[in-house]
């Protein structure tokens, strides 16, 4: 069992992305219900699913730390560090099921489908890319195929157990991201956009783009995983061309 249920933190559009309290609300009860239900059924039937991986996020490490970060770093205390601590505690009681789970903090998917590439590639489209801030924060990725590689292996094998960071080996500062999206997309990289213009338009959901995890895949990497997508030129070009 894969619990990937939780109301988007990224919103489908710019024009929602704002966290409303009400938005709040429904993103940490949507983590939370969901864990407790599926924790509920799975104590309740009498063949019990053998592996139950739990979504998580880099964020649970908050956004203000540039220190390398692996699966041992104390977690945050900003909102998406909490959104993330309370997944993972919500289906925490299949462990004294016998049910081997595994938590995933996940870097930011790249696939066409996620709406934060879409915000990230718009501006370039539009003639006026650049850093985002004073583009130090890291960029924490993973391409959408290795995921699902990397998720069919935990499935299948006895040796993945407790928290796995899923991102590429190696974070990225805003700087490098923005000049990799204009080779990319063939535009320029000229036009920075300043912090309080995006926390004016985004509110505390600014923390999003302004802020970062220089995470590290450490439990992976120990592994041997291969990577499909290690370079995030080539994961762009993949997803945006």
């Amino acid at each position: 069992m894969i619990n990937l249920t939780g109301e988007s933190i990224g919103g489908s559009s710019l024009l929602n992305l704002r966290w409303t309290r009400e938005r709040k609300k429904r993103i940490l009860e949507s983590r939370i219900n969901a864990g407790e239900i599926l924790s509920k059924a799975i104590e309740n039937v009498g063949s019990r699913p053998k592996v139950f991986i739990q979504i998580s996020a880099v964020g649970y490490y908050g956004t203000e730390d540039q220190s390398l970060l692996d699966e041992e770093s104390e977690g945050g205390d900003d909102f998406l560090a909490r959104v993330c601590q309370v997944a993972e505690n919500s289906s925490e009681s299949v462990e004294e099921m016998g049910v081997r789970r595994i938590v995933t903090r996940l870097g930011v998917v790249l696939c066409e489908e996620n709406p934060i590439i879409g915000y990230m590639a718009m501006p370039f489209k539009m003639y006026i890319g650049g850093n985002l801030g004073n583009g130090k924060q890291f960029f924490s990725w993973i391409h959408i195929e290795d995921l699902i590689e990397i998720f069919k292996k935990m499935l299948m094998s006895k040796e993945y157990e407790g928290v796995y960071n899923l991102t590429a080996s190696r974070s990225i500062p805003n700087s490098d991201v923005s000049e990799i999206l204009g080779t990319v997309l063939k535009k320029p990289n000229w036009f920075p956009t300043p912090a309080f213009g995006l926390k004016l338009l985004l509110g505390e959901a600014s923390a999003l783009i302004l802020g970062g995890q220089n995470v590290q895949p450490k439990r992976l990497l120990e592994s041997e995983y291969k990577y499909k997508f290690e370079n995030l030129e080539d994961a762009f070009r993949d997803v945006l061309t």
